[in-house]
């Protein structure tokens, strides 16, 4: 049976839901790659195109890009791999309005993939849409923490290790200091 974008998003808000979605937690990042691997490289591989045609669809391709990798490539450089095409989608929805064409519960996940990126420019849009735009107070410190991490390094040095950068010794006493708090 192939996965549409009503399955993605099912999955996502309704099977997994918001008190997991950020939660590290193995056994669904394992049922996330059996079940989506094979959509995931559609995605990558430009095979999903018909999807950027609606609000739905773009949102389940920007779940597929920027969400979804990062659990089920947790710990691995490809869990990273597809933020740039992941914004580049999220910027193509909101020019096309259709964060404001969806349900407004789902909009967040339009500007998510600017929230994960390590571009100052991209961060400081992540604040704008989540303050402004989305509307979601509780989102709101996990933005400006994370622009003040990218402001501050320039990147994000939890994910250091992950992709073999060597750290600063200012990042490593970030880090020593740093709870664990969000997906960076």
């Amino acid at each position: 049976m192939a996965t549409e974008p009503d399955d993605i998003i099912n999955y996502w808000v309704y099977e997994i839901g918001p008190d997991r979605w950020f939660s590290e937690d193995r056994t669904i990042d394992a049922m996330m790659r059996e079940r989506f691997s094979f959509r995931y490289e559609q995605a990558v591989n430009d095979k999903l195109e018909v999807w950027k045609q609606t609000p739905e669809g773009l949102m389940a391709l920007l779940l597929l890009l920027d969400i979804f990798p990062h659990r089920m490539f947790r710990g691995t450089a490809k869990a990273f791999e597809t933020n740039e095409k992941a914004i580049e989608l999220a910027r193509e929805g909101i020019i096309r309005h259709f964060d404001d064409r969806i349900d407004r519960r789902f909009k967040l996940f339009f500007y998510l993939p600017f929230l994960n990126s390590e571009n100052l420019g991209d961060q400081r849009l992540a604040l704008y849409y989540i303050r402004e735009r989305a509307k979601e107070n509780a989102w709101l410190s996990l933005a400006e923490e994370h622009f003040d991490t990218v402001q501050r390094f320039g990147r994000f040095p939890q994910r250091n290790p992950i992709l073999g950068r060597q750290p600063t010794p200012e990042e490593i006493e970030f880090l020593q200091k740093a709870l664990p708090r969000g997906a960076a």
